[in-house]
């Protein structure tokens, strides 16, 4: 029986814990299996758990080429074999880089090499004394990673010759002594360049693999020339041409690559450039394909002349004319051609490796000045390619000089006497011609062809471009996108702020948990760094380690001020900093400074279990699970002579019954027969129990249990008992008083700090003294000044309690000043710190409550919210008398007061009040306000001792009723109420008594409501159009909904009042009460109050055709907000409207009256004076006599509906 048939078999006993802890079992199997048959559905962003350092069986690539690098290039290479150690704790990779280049052209010199660096995902190797050891790698910053370190060592060669890094004398081993099985016979690696990689597995470094290498290498063959002669006569990787077949032009353009250019590089130095060939040649290319990249590389052309039989480069240079031609030497026409202004180029992109990001795709982009362009001339970008490109400058002037070359569009071809036979490719010649008025214009030579005539004589064929000069002047300025290390720069990553630590000291995994927040800048991830160098006082002389990194698990951008938080264990009992930093894929952002000191003292402790009842069934559990493993202990302990691994003996043990090589833990229980049987009756047993059967639950002896009781334990049995005395019995839990909320703590405000702090500096925002917190100075007090939020600064801050402390960033405290020690000026406080030191970067703390202002509290500083930096240059003390910070003269405001009738923006009739509100309290004047009618007339006069004092406002009741739609004036008289100044005492300061001041005189203007009134009524026609008017309507459908539009809001009175439709004659049609609803007449939207003012009526019974009907409405059938009504509607004028007046037959075939016809030829046809369809009804066809011959419906399909 496996371990869990035998736990559900141990706890097939009857008492509640029992039947508990099978509950559990239960849940635990369902969920282990579960878990294991979902772990067949990868969930998107689910992690491999292999690890990257087992055995991987790679299948051989083929078509894998090996390069060929001419000058200098960062790459990778190809893995072309490895090696496990006999140990199984190394692995060594042979790395193949390049083809061995030959002799160059230039020199007769072999190829020399230069292993100049390593970099490791973008950080660059440094490597031990031994030259071959990785030491560390080191970020764009400067930053190192020891994450390689003693584990990773490469050796580089040539063949069978090392070649040691830059700069270095070291002499590297034979590459048969580094990399295990080889020999110079069996491996020989002749004509290649190769790195040997040995790594040594380290879970606990992170280095379970071959790193991913970028290796920077510098062939020193690289002139166009040079590079040209070897690759178009290599037979190993170039196209195998004889040195013969290629003349001496190859010289000249070295010549003309190795006397330089002039630029401008990004900093406005002007700079001499030269063109070299840098990058890999591709050998699965084809060979003319690449001996024309590697030609325009070179600023020239490959050309064959098939009358010497030689290949030549031809330079894309200035030149003069070598030649004359004119219409004496020109055979027949010249053919001229060009290029459309639709087809002409003013704008190119390079794309080229830029070297300085370690030869990543970069583009230059060029543009013509539009001064150049022709009028109209449309945008047109030329895309060109310099694959063997990896300087800015080179880049710019092969894009310029194509881009100008590509709109010199004049090409001519003609015929000449033989005697120009030898003229070559490339070369310039100058042509009269009067036909197009040439005169000794430029030309140079795109092709020359030897034709023969039809008579057998020679001629030679030329097409020409024309050449113009300027197309060899341009100005090249580089662009600034690199970084001081070279790196591409993607957006400026911010400096982030010190992280948060967390210690878990007391657990039984002790741990810390460090949180950090997203500074700004495009951020894949947040990396963190630890170091133990605690002793080390420069935080830039400390070594830290990347302990991790944190990501979004999408991969997405983290967002500015995201937080992430990463937590990190195994730490034994140390001091550290630990300090954070942004990174993306290129470029690493700046440290924060670092955490104060962190003092880490780990106490594994095990998990605690409560003594209640509850939680020792689950301990009972375990104790009865743990049980039937130790019975199994011995079986552990019985492993003989290796015949198992230890997995699959445990497993045996735990699973005796699975079936040979089952690993799976769901299939392993759905096998095991014992279990699934022991999982069938446990849950059968457990649905067939009452809590009565339970062996230790007794509700018996207490038979007086009640409602609300609970199970407790009496040390005996589980047993009912009352809990009312001590508990909520309603909700069964313990009912706690509420406790009355504390009083809020008020902080004061910082408004200023000199220094400033340099997250929140704005530095296009001068004050004076000038608090930039890159040049706070060394000498005299620094001050923080202070706003209240609830009142201003009538009197100075007074002293509290606490501590101010100065720390520089490495966490070492500079100095204290208690509260006591500093000094108060205003609202000012100085901080009168010692002399601090020069190039140091410092911050503040400061507890709450060092000054207090009233009821409020300075409040708390917390670490990394005030950072400075003292500069390396004298900066003058801060000086309290150019900052402000005085305090405040209280000044009595002018009296002002303002009117508001009934406190609604809705000013009705009946019960309106009048309100005046002054803005400070006020007593008694003269005079009296007046309610005046626009029109004429007073509505009422008030005295102030008619009106009701509350605080700054007086209140009057208007005694008589105001008119609907009218406009009034309140008029105050000056002096109408006065001030009553008093003593003002203020928390900080007494105000002495001000000088009382009256009220000025005032118009103040409202209007009252309009009455209650209809405003316009609509209805509809047969296509649901509106018809909308204030008088009758006409051609309404049958069906049409009414509506009413009034002049304000209403509501439907309460009592029983109706609107009537009537026919004309005072027929009543229908009626509708307008306060019917559906629980009382259960009626449903019969009539309605849409937005307010509009009241639908939908009639139950249709309206007849061709009829005039009105409607009349009850007086007071709807009431408005002022409870206005509206007067009675009783006229059949008010609201009236006409039917459509229906289809009538107008002509019919035959003809009514007419002569007997054939109906079966042409039917029965009724022509109606407007389109119709089918409705309801019969059509019936009589005889003379009245006798009916036929009855057709009118949906019948003998009937055609449709336009005659």
């Amino acid at each position: 029986m496996s371990i869990f048939g035998s736990v559900l078999s141990f706890i097939g006993g009857e008492g509640l814990a029992s039947n508990l802890a099978r509950v559990a079992i239960l849940g635990f199997a369902s969920r282990l299996l579960n878990k294991n048959t979902n772990s067949d559905q990868n969930d998107e962003g689910a992690q491999d758990l292999v690890d990257p350092g087992v055995r991987v069986q790679l299948d051989p690539s083929t078509d894998n080429r090996i390069p060929v690098l001419y000058g200098e290039s960062f790459f990778g290479g190809y893995v072309t074999d490895a090696v496990l150690s006999a140990d199984y704790t190394k692995m060594s990779f042979a790395v193949t880089l390049s083809e061995s280049t030959g002799t160059l052209l230039s020199t007769s010199a072999a190829s020399d090499y230069i292993f100049q660096n390593l970099y490791f995902d973008s950080n660059r190797v440094v490597f031990k004394s031994d030259d071959v050891t990785v030491d560390y790698t080191l970020d764009t910053a400067g930053n190192q990673d020891i994450k390689h370190r003693d584990l990773v060592k490469v050796y580089f060669y040539k063949g069978q010759t090392g070649i040691a890094p830059a700069g270095s004398a070291v002499s590297i081993p034979a590459p048969s002594t580094v990399m295990p099985g080889w020999t110079a016979g069996t491996h020989p690696m002749t004509d290649l360049i190769y790195a040997i990689v040995e790594v040594t597995y380290s879970r606990s470094a992170g280095v379970t693999g071959l790193p991913n290498c970028v290796f920077h290498v510098k062939n020193s063959m690289k002139l166009p020339g040079d590079v040209l002669d070897d690759y178009m006569k290599s037979t190993r990787y170039g196209a195998g041409i004889v040195a013969g077949d290629i003349d001496t032009s190859l010289v000249a353009l070295n010549t003309f690559c190795s006397t330089g250019f002039s630029y401008t590089d990004a900093d406005s130095t002007v700079q001499t450039g030269t063109i070299a060939i840098n990058g890999l040649v591709d050998t699965g290319t084809s060979v003319l394909s690449n001996m024309q990249g590697l030609a325009e590389a070179g600023s020239s052309w490959l050309s064959y002349n098939v009358h010497e039989g030689k290949w030549s480069a031809i330079i894309n240079k200035t030149g003069t004319s070598i030649a004359s031609m004119s219409d004496t030497h020109i055979i027949g026409e010249i053919s001229v051609g060009g290029t459309g202004l639709s087809q002409l180029f003013n704008a190119c992109d390079v794309e080229f490796s830029n070297t300085d990001i370690l030869d990543k795709t970069d583009f230059a982009k060029i543009s013509l000045p539009s001064g150049d362009l022709f009028q109209n001339e449309v945008a047109n970008t030329m895309q060109l390619k310099f694959p063997f490109t990896n300087k800015q400058n080179v880049a710019i002037k092969l894009g310029a000089q194509a881009l100008k070359q590509a709109r010199v569009d004049k090409i001519i071809s003609f015929v000449t006497d033989y005697s120009f036979i030898n003229i070559k490719a490339g070369e310039i010649i100058d042509v009269t011609n009067t036909v197009f008025g040439f005169t000794n214009k430029p030309f140079r030579v795109i092709s020359v062809e030897e034709v023969e005539d039809d008579d057998g004589s020679l001629s030679v064929k030329f097409e020409c471009l024309e050449y113009l000069s300027s197309v060899y002047d341009f100005d090249i300025q580089e662009v600034t996108i690199v970084t001081e290390d070279g790196f591409l720069s993607v957006g400026a990553i911010g400096t982030p702020d010190v992280p948060i630590v967390q210690k878990v000291q007391q657990s039984n995994v002790p741990r810390i948990n460090v949180t950090a927040d997203t500074p700004s800048g495009i951020v894949d991830s947040m990396e963190f760094w630890l170091t133990f160098d605690t002793g080390v006082a420069s935080d830039a002389n400390r070594t830290y380690e990347r302990i991790g990194s944190v990501g979004n698990p999408d991969g997405s951008l983290l967002t500015e001020n995201q937080t992430v938080a990463f937590r990190y264990s195994g730490l034994n009992q140390s001091d550290f900093f630990i300090k954070v930093r942004g990174v993306n894929n290129l470029v690493s952002g700046p440290f924060s400074s670092p955490t104060g000191l962190v003092a880490f003292t780990p106490e594994v402790v095990a998990d605690t279990v409560s003594d209640s009842p509850v939680a020792g069934l689950g301990g009972s559990l375990m104790t009865l699970g743990l049980l039937t493993l130790l019975n199994n202990v011995d079986d552990l302990l019985a492993l003989a002579n290796g015949e198992k691994g230890i997995f699959d003996t445990i497993t045996d043990i735990l699973f005796p019954g699975r079936a040979l090589n089952e690993t799976n833990a769901a299939d392993i229980l759905v096998a095991d027969s014992d279990f699934i049987n022991a999982v069938g009756q446990q849950t059968t047993n457990i649905s067939n129990y009452s809590i009565d059967a339970l062996s230790d639950v007794d509700t018996v002896t207490n038979q007086t249990s009640t409602t609300g009781d609970v199970l407790a334990w009496n040390g005996t049995n589980w047993v009912p008992t009352d809990i009312s005395s001590c508990c909520d019995v309603a909700s069964k839990v313990p009912a706690e008083p509420a406790t009355p909320p504390g009083p809020t703590q008020c902080y004061l405000t910082i408004d200023q700090q000199y220094p400033q702090d340099r997250t929140t500096w704005a530095p296009n925002v001068q004050t004076l003294p000038d608090g930039n917190p890159d040049k706070a100075p060394v000498t005299g007090s620094y001050f923080i000044v202070f706003t209240d939020p609830e009142q201003g600064f009538y009197g100075p801050l007074t002293v509290g309690s606490g501590n101010v402390k100065l720390y520089k960033s490495d966490g070492t405290l500079a100095e204290t000043l208690t509260a006591a020690q500093c000094t108060i000026s205003d609202r000012i406080l100085e901080l009168p710190f010692a002399a601090r030191d020069p190039k140091t970067d410092y911050y503040i703390v400061m507890d709450e409550g060092i000054v207090e202002h009233c009821d409020c509290i300075s409040p708390e500083i917390e670490v990394a919210t005030w950072n400075f930096s003292t500069p390396h240059y004298k900066v003058n003390a801060f000086a309290i008398g150019n900052i402000t910070g005085g305090l405040l003269t209280y000044v009595w405001p002018a009296l002002t007061f303002g009117a508001n009738i009934s406190e609604a923006s809705t000013i009705c009739k009946p019960g309106a009040t009048l309100t005046l509100t002054f803005s400070e309290a006020m007593v008694a004047g003269s005079g009296s306000v007046t309610v005046e009618v626009a029109s004429g007339g007073v509505a009422g006069t008030y005295t102030y001792a008619e009106g009701t004092v509350d605080g700054t406002s007086i209140t009057w009741p208007i005694a008589v009723d105001l008119e609907f739609g009218e406009d009034y004036n309140i008029e105050v008289p000056a002096g109408f109420a006065t001030t009553a100044r008093v003593q003002q005492v203020l928390c900080d300061a007494t105000i002495p008594a001000g000088a009382d001041v009256s009220s000025s005189a005032d118009t103040i203007t409202f209007a009252t409501t309009e009455r209650l009134a209809l405003s316009s009524y609509t209805l509809f026609n047969y296509q649901g159009a509106a018809n909308t008017a204030t008088e009758a309507i006409t051609n309404v459908s049958p069906q049409s909904e009414i509506k009413l539009v009034w002049n304000n809001s209403v509501t439907a009175a309460a009592t029983d009042l109706y609107v009537k439709i009537y026919k004309t004659g005072a027929v009543l049609h229908q009626e509708i009460k307008v306060n019917t609803s559906y629980a009382t007449e259960f009626s449903n939207e019969i009539i309605r109050i849409v937005n307010s003012n509009e009241v639908w009526i939908n009639p139950t019974t249709d309206m007849e055709i061709g009829q005039d009907y009105y409607l009349t409405v009850d007086q007071g059938a709807f009431v408005d907000s002022c409870n206005s009504t509206n007067n009675a509607i009783t006229s059949p004028a008010t609201i009236s409207w006409s039917m459509a007046a229906g289809v009538t037959v107008g002509t019919t075939i035959p003809a009514t009256g007419g002569e007997a016809q054939n109906i079966n030829e042409t039917g029965i046809v009724m022509e109606f004076g407007e389109n119709v369809e089918g409705g309801y009804g019969q059509i019936v066809i009589k005889d003379g006599t009245g006798a009916t011959v036929a009855t057709v419906a009118s949906d019948d399909s003998a009937i055609t509906y449709g336009e005659i």
